[in-house]
């Protein structure tokens, strides 16, 4: 899963980048931005699968990002860093679908929990290349097997407490 980091303080950056456990949901660090406009041209070239940002910067903050990626990129997900608890910065972020909204201070658990998210996140990928599973059924001639009830519920029920719903 690629990520990409967006905060106009360096040391927030080095933080959050070495703070995150990259192997435990299969991350690697695409690039970082200082700002909106930095962060615009850093997606178009390296297309991430997620953005996780801060909401104040000078040159296009957080919520303007968050419109850019509804907007332009709608399979690239948002997560928000902000040290903002006020309604209206998460009304608008919701407005543009945005995956999460993370209050600082970040906390072990809250990056955690984060991770956790981003691992969901990561299982809801389409794969790159087409599943050993359906190459497998194919070779021995049998039907692939249709998705279960049951594994369609479990996923609704995730994109539901994901917000995506």
């Amino acid at each position: 899963m690629k990520v990409i980091l967006v905060d106009d303080d360096c040391l927030a950056l080095e933080g959050i980048s070495r703070m995150l456990h990259w192997e435990r949901f299969s991350g690697k660090l695409s690039g970082c931005a200082a700002s909106g406009r930095e962060a615009i041209g850093l997606i178009e070239t390296e297309k991430p699968d997620v953005v996780i940002s801060d909401i104040c910067m000078p040159d296009g903050d957080g919520l303007e990002l968050s419109r850019y990626l509804f907007e332009h990129c709608p399979d690239t997900r948002m997560i928000l860093i902000s040290g903002h608890s006020e309604f209206e910065y998460a009304q608008r972020a919701l407005q543009y679908h945005v995956t999460d909204y993370i209050l600082k201070p970040i906390t072990r658990a809250k990056f955690n929990s984060l991770e956790e998210r981003l691992m969901a996140h990561f299982n809801d990928l389409p794969p790159e290349e087409e599943p050993r599973e359906k190459v497998t059924y194919q070779k021995r001639g049998v039907p692939t097997p249709k998705p279960s009830p049951v594994g369609l519920t479990r996923r609704l029920l995730r994109l539901v407490r994901g917000g995506q719903v």
